[in-house]
């Protein structure tokens, strides 16, 4: 699977911003089992640090091993419900509808996703690359 269909993936599963539609069960089930196989390298259903690590440090540029690894962590803690160490397809499906419109984490999530965009266009924009759109930044 390719960068940008991983990105288009993640955007449906942490609550579809584009469209504000919130998709039904069965999206919603398929595209986080999709999300958790792309960090899943060893196929038993569950993501640990290391995986989700290798698979940032595969997609990501100008960030650290060791930073990518810091925020894998991160992010598995705050999935990791039942605190075993890994995170399964429930879990993550718990955790990433929080934060789909109505979810207790919605708010947080868009409020993040804006200041990530920002971030990231002022970045390019920084290095005299093509920055993101100017209209959606003037938006946000």
């Amino acid at each position: 699977m390719g960068l940008a269909a991983r990105a288009a993936l993640l955007a449906f599963a942490i609550g579809a911003f584009a469209s504000f539609q919130e998709p039904t069960k069965e999206e919603w089930e398929a595209n986080v089992g999709k999300l958790v196989s792309i960090h899943d390298t060893d196929g038993d259903g569950f993501v640990t640090v290391e995986e989700m690590s290798a698979t940032l440090e595969k997609t990501t540029k100008d960030v650290s091993p060791e930073s990518l690894s810091l925020m894998a962590a991160q992010q598995l803690k705050l999935m990791d419900a039942d605190k075993d160490g890994v995170v399964n397809s429930n879990e993550a499906s718990a955790y990433l509808g929080s934060m789909i419109p109505g979810g207790k984490h919605y708010a947080k999530a868009v409020k993040e996703g804006r200041r990530q965009v920002k971030a990231a266009a002022a970045d390019a924009e920084a290095k005299g690359e093509n920055a993101a759109d100017r209209s959606i930044n003037s938006e946000l």
